[in-house]
């Protein structure tokens, strides 16, 4: 801008120059064309600087080393030249963040303008909730003489969830049920006759009074109910997010949350995910009996960066009702 501001200064003198020793008509009006240009690019300027939206747009969520695409979008204005701004990203789990300057090329007749940008797949090798934010958005004339500020300044979140990986878990059956349950299994039957897992047909060794005789009627089979298995929240996965851990550490413990939380879902077994929020240093909780669920729970707690606070999430969780504890510590 500093350039641009010399070379018009220079052509300013040179058509001064030119008028006193021309005096004439088109002297005049190249130098009064000098002066009022600028100043009307200027005036322009500065109003789309007023008028001119900038939006980010993401694709909403991604798979861990997929490449992301983000659009800038700019909406508004007129005879404007280039919109020069700060792209500035945070990865919220695991802290890491970065910044670059950023430009989106000049148009004159054109009011919505689009760039693309690919993202570093080295610096956004990690999943997490990604924040992305624009500030210092500044609107350009067309001679690059002058820069107004947008007061707007547009951010977006957006996960980046684990890679989905089978994972072992092993609950001796029934021990996760309970008579006071609300919540009841996908996976296996029970003895809750007040809830139908399903009906199939009679296998030998059934018990008579399973027999559905008024289904069994209609189809001329004879068919068999089986009943439902409560399932007791009663399991807890702890995501160990108040030590101090690099990146890399960290984003193995949130995967091993995740697919450990998936697991348990289509095990049929509903649970608990807890981590421990950094910036309030108390315990959070979220139920999971769905995957859903599962993702809505990564999305709050990979929103909280893991970092030391001087205690632990277990020794925060102290004494507890829940019969089994997975404590994940992204150390495998």
């Amino acid at each position: 801008m500093i350039k641009n501001r010399i070379i018009l200064m220079v052509w300013l003198l040179l058509a001064t120059c030119l008028h006193i020793f021309g005096n004439q008509f088109s002297t005049r009006v190249v130098l009064y064309s000098s002066i009022i240009v600028p100043i009307v690019l200027c005036f322009i300027a500065w109003f789309s600087a007023r008028r001119v939206i900038v939006g980010i747009e993401t694709p909403g969520k991604i798979i861990k080393s997929q490449r992301i695409e983000i659009a800038i979008d700019t909406k508004g204005g007129w005879f404007v030249g280039l919109v020069k701004c700060c792209f500035v990203w945070e990865n919220l789990l695991t802290g890491e963040h970065g910044e670059n300057e950023l430009e989106i090329g000049a148009t004159v007749a054109q009011k919505d303008r689009k760039q693309m940008m690919v993202l570093d797949e080295n610096e956004y090798k990690h999943c997490g909730v990604f924040t992305f934010r624009l500030t210092a958005i500044r609107v350009m004339d067309l001679l690059g003489i002058s820069a107004w500020k947008v007061r707007r300044e547009p951010s977006e979140n957006m996960p980046v969830m684990p890679i989905e990986r089978d994972m072992f878990i092993e609950i001796p059956p029934g021990e996760n049920a309970s008579p006071e349950a609300q919540e009841y299994s996908n996976e296996r039957p029970g003895s809750d006759i007040s809830e139908t897992f399903a009906i199939r047909e009679y296998r030998p060794g059934d018990p008579i009074k399973s027999i559905h005789w008024k289904l069994s009627g209609k189809t001329d089979k004879l068919l068999v109910r089986e009943y439902g298995l409560p399932v007791d929240n009663n399991i807890l996965i702890l995501m160990e997010s108040g030590c101090e851990a690099e990146p890399g550490f960290i984003d193995a413990m949130a995967s091993d949350v995740y697919n450990k939380s998936c697991k348990l879902v289509l095990m049929g077994l509903p649970h608990t995910i807890g981590w421990l929020n950094t910036e309030t240093g108390k315990l959070d909780f979220h139920q999971v009996v769905h995957l859903e669920d599962t993702e809505q729970a990564f999305i709050a707690f990979a929103s909280n960066t893991a970092k030391d606070i001087g205690i632990g999430a277990f020794e925060a969780l102290g004494t507890h009702e829940f019969s089994h504890v997975f404590v994940e510590r992204g150390d495998g």
